[in-house]
């Protein structure tokens, strides 16, 4: 997490060989031809959000985040403050149970007061900007895609492609995503994912884990890059052609987003004296 643009897998290495789960569940065709139209497709959908040129050219995102869903305790609004360059991370914000404040920087996370963050520090800060930075991230070193056909959700057919990453070089480099993208538009509409981040995931066996989704229901252009504005995270099940929502789940917005070129002071992200550290 230096000098390149890197994610919440936290630190991983670049596109590479496809995992068993892609082999196991996805290709109908030769495993590089997947390969080579899954990387095809994604850069058009990163260029359909404004491009990894101008996304590369920001050092800082700023914006607050009301209902977010994964808090233990209550939904979480905060304002969120990320250095794009190193991925590091800081929240400041309340739930139901007060106020915190939450951050992570290259080596841990930590929490003012974790009974009100209700939720790991380090996944939360980082899986939290993950989301509203997508599609970009997918370009992140350590990334592998592959096309995978098409699915088919709320009535509407999508191209999808698989997302893994390298394992053993970062928190959550077993995750893994199926991304539904608009055949016309190239944007993201959902992706369909798992979370194997140890503290979450406790002994549950990655294969048995529960998927999630994420729907991008409404976007917003700020600085010529087109990010989240209102998401739908619920419980998801896939099915034969596609997928569909377990339970109505819960709606959240990002407001107040700004990209600025200058990086914020790397200080903003240590741990203070009384933090409960991860």
């Amino acid at each position: 997490m230096k000098t390149v643009i890197l994610s919440h897998r936290f630190r991983v290495g670049m596109f590479a060989a496809v995992s068993t789960l892609m082999v196991a569940t996805a290709w109908a065709e030769d495993p590089a031809n997947a390969e080579a139209k899954g990387r095809q497709i994604l850069a058009q959908v990163v260029e359909a959000h404004g491009g990894l040129e101008r996304f590369r050219s920001f050092g800082t995102l700023t914006y607050h985040t009301d209902g977010l869903p994964y808090s233990a305790t209550a939904p979480l609004d905060f304002d969120h403050t990320a250095d794009l360059i190193a991925r590091r991370h800081r929240m400041e914000g309340r739930s139901a149970k007060g106020a915190f404040v939450t951050g992570s920087n290259d080596t841990q996370g930590w929490t003012t007061d974790a009974d009100a963050l209700g939720i790991q520090p380090r996944w939360v800060n980082h899986g939290n900007s993950y989301f509203v930075l997508m599609p970009f991230v997918f370009a992140d070193p350590g990334v592998h895609v592959c096309r995978v056909g098409e699915r088919v959700y709320d009535g509407q057919t999508y191209d999808a492609i698989a997302i893994n990453y390298d394992h053993d070089r970062g928190d959550t480099s077993d995750d893994d995503y199926i991304l539904y993208i608009d055949q016309s538009t190239r944007r993201l509409r959902l992706i369909d994912f798992s979370v194997t981040y140890g503290p979450m995931r406790g002994d549950t066996p990655i294969d048995q884990l529960p998927r999630r989704s994420l729907e991008f229901v409404e976007w917003q252009v700020i600085d010529g890059l087109i990010i989240p504005k209102v998401l739908h995270y619920a419980p998801w099940e896939r099915t034969a052609d596609g997928g569909k929502r377990k339970e109505a789940g819960v709606r959240y917005t990002v407001s107040n987003a700004d990209f600025d070129t200058a990086r914020p002071d790397a200080s903003l992200f240590d741990a203070p004296a009384n933090a409960t550290i991860e």
